[in-house]
């Protein structure tokens, strides 16, 4: 009956059975052998169902193009079905002992790191010598039993697969024309496995504050191709700007962290009141760079932003990293180098113990959120920050009945609020709270009241601006007015600036030393402001760059702790003090020390120069030098202190 009804498709219902029944045992064993890592039990239905979501992905992967043309075939080219099948037996073959081999390693994988066979488990194919003679050692027994399994299984799983294509049934045509639409929207559907704007991730399925559990509803096989398929977003800095010998890379980088970060007292710092931490509330706003502020120069958009800053720390000369939400938080929630390739939060290697504020805040008794008005797996935020030990990541669907849901999600004000309330709770529960804001972003859709002076058209970049920046000022508002207020530390600052290659400067003929017009430096210009109950008004006129403010919020909270983070604490700076930033554009990256600026071009020369107002005069002499090996040791340390996994 089957047969009949399925057709051309019979033979893949089994192909399907067989590998789904298979993998969702698998995973269900691999569940109960770490069966403490869970919170509930419940979470095992958890696992079982996202299981099988992202079995049915691969399925549709690997067996889409075989689906659709032994369909083809079957129905158009009958004499050709025959040998094709034949192909498909031998690909069924591959494919299952592929799963088999890679779940029986994964219990032993996880043991050792952590997380499902991933990155690693490739690499360390470059050594076959030594990786065998670690597995004669340490497996010797288990990897016997494997292979024998897989030997044994090999000429069963052939003989079924070849059996099941000796008859497939029969489309005519016309079941063809109705039913092929179906079988490929279905295939789609599945190997998308999500109908929001971008198909699913791990992160996606990521529901727990435990990186292991979190990897537990994969397959092995989806996990390691995962990862080769991010290697892509990676980028190796010596390839790009030159080599320097290792050892002269940390050397060089320790010897300027230690001229930024002077041992000073931390005395008239640190906020805590009693046995109260103080809470870190950290508001990234979307793509607010400088020319949106007229503090900094910019247009009069965010007069809230204004008032505050004359309340706290506010910083004239602070640089982003990058030109990407991903960037922002990479650098100012894990301190991390900007490198060549893709911000950390989506890159394979950075997915578990590497180092974010709230890793470091656990052991400190801090409790630490992600917030964000929309899909949290957008960039692969959600897997990150449970990976790294946030407790929770607040998304578009733990909003109830929002105020204003626009395309992004839920509105910066509905987000903010969720902050206050929770806040308000539990006073003594120390807490971490990060949120990424989403109404500055196209196609800018935020909430307008009657009394809102919004100018014509309503959806522009202008407005936007000026919702954000109410939001900022309902919220500040009421938080000054909340008893958290004195034990709460706040940073506002921009993720990134909007097209920066707006700033890209045109060569003056007339004055070929002068101005850059590849690294649009001033599109790297920021706002930045710390305030809270406990903090006193202050200007800070020199560079400032985004990785110095996750130390500075641990110097203003009084935790003085040590961690790989190359940022400056500035509470704990001279008079003297001259800061750097560090910039990502495309395959440029600059480094800027005081005015003098040194700008590494892929298989060219560094270029070096005065930067003032915005021009950078070029010139080269023993000082430039030094600076541009600083900034090629900068560059070469984010490589290979994320490829080494040395950012703990």
């Amino acid at each position: 009956m089957f047969r009949k009804i399925l057709g051309p498709l019979y033979p893949f219902a089994w192909i399907y059975a067989l590998l789904l029944g298979f993998l969702s045992l698998a995973r269900l064993t691999h569940t109960f052998i770490f069966y403490d890592h869970l919170d509930t039990p419940l979470q095992v239905f958890t696992i079982l169902l996202s299981g099988l979501r992202v079995d049915l992905m691969m399925m549709a992967f690997l067996f889409s193009f075989p689906i659709l043309v032994y369909l083809v075939l079957q129905v158009f080219v009958k004499p050709l079905a025959r040998p094709f099948a034949a192909i498909i037996v031998f690909w069924t073959v591959a494919v299952s002992l592929a799963f088999i081999f890679l779940e029986f390693v994964t219990p032993s994988y996880l043991f050792e790191y952590g997380v499902r066979p991933e990155r690693k488990f490739f690499e360390y194919l470059n050594h076959p010598r030594e990786v065998f003679l670690m597995l004669a050692n340490m497996y010797g027994i288990l990897a016997l039993v494997i292979l024998m399994i897989l030997a044994g299984i090999t000429p069963f799983i052939f003989r079924f697969t070849r059996n099941v294509f000796r008859q497939p049934g029969d489309y005519s045509i016309v079941k063809f024309l109705v039913l092929s639409p179906l079988v490929l929207v279905l295939l789609i559907v599945s190997a998308r496995s999500s109908l929001d704007h971008r198909p699913m991730n791990p992160s996606t399925i990521a529901f727990t504050d435990d990186a292991l559990t979190n990897t537990l509803p994969l397959n092995s096989l989806y996990s390691v191709l995962y990862a080769a398929y991010r290697l892509k977003d990676e980028a190796v800095a010596a390839k790009i700007y030159g080599a320097m010998p290792r050892e002269e890379v940390f050397e060089r980088v320790e010897r300027e962290f230690a001229k930024h970060n002077r041992d000073l007292s931390y005395a008239g710092f640190g906020l805590n009141s009693g046995n109260v931490r103080s809470n870190l509330v950290i508001l990234l706003e979307e793509s607010m760079g400088a020319r949106f502020v007229e503090k900094l120069g910019g247009e009069a958009l965010t007069p809230n932003l204004n008032k505050l800053a004359e309340e706290g720390w506010w910083f004239n000369h602070l640089y982003a990293t990058g030109t990407r939400s991903v960037r922002g938080i990479e650098a100012v929630v894990t301190g991390f180098l900007p490198t060549p390739g893709r911000g950390v939060v989506k890159l394979s290697n950075a997915q578990s113990n590497f180092f974010t504020l709230a890793s470091l805040l656990r052991e400190y008794g801090y409790r630490s959120q992600f917030y964000y008005g929309g899909n949290a797996h957008f960039d692969n935020m959600k897997g990150f920050f449970l990976g790294n030990g946030f407790h929770q990541v607040v998304e578009q669907r733990d909003f109830v009945n929002p105020r204003y849901e626009g395309s992004w999600g839920a509105s910066d004000g509905d987000v903010l609020r969720r902050i206050h309330q929770e806040l308000l709770q539990d006073p003594a529960q120390p807490k971490l709270m990060v949120m990424l804001s989403t109404s500055n972003h196209t196609p800018f859709d935020f909430p307008v009241d009657a009394s809102d002076n919004f100018s014509e058209p309503l959806k522009s970049r202008e407005n936007s601006v000026r919702y954000a920046d109410k939001a900022l000022g309902e919220f500040f508002s009421t938080a000054k007015r909340s008893d958290y207020w004195q034990h709460t530390i706040f940073l506002v600052v921009a993720d990134h600036d909007l097209r920066v290659s707006d700033f890209i400067v045109k060569p003056d003929p007339n004055h070929p030393d002068i101005n850059i017009s590849h690294f649009p430096v001033e599109g790297f210009h920021i706002p930045g402001l710390i305030l809270g109950g406990g903090i006193l008004p202050k200007q800070i006129d020199t560079v400032v760059s985004q990785i110095d403010l996750p130390p500075t919020l641990l110097g203003l909270a009084g935790i003085a702790a040590k961690t790989p983070m190359l940022g400056t604490d500035f509470t704990r700076v001279g008079e003297d003090y001259v800061g750097r930033a560090v910039m990502q554009f495309n395959d440029h990256q600059a480094y800027l020390s005081g005015t003098s600026l040194a700008v590494l071009r892929p298989g060219m020369p560094t270029m070096t120069g005065d930067y003032v107002n915005g021009a950078m005069t070029q010139k080269a002499d023993a000082n430039f030098d030094e600076l541009s090996l600083t900034a090629l040791a900068h560059a070469l340390w984010s490589s290979i202190t994320y490829r080494d996994g040395l950012y703990h």
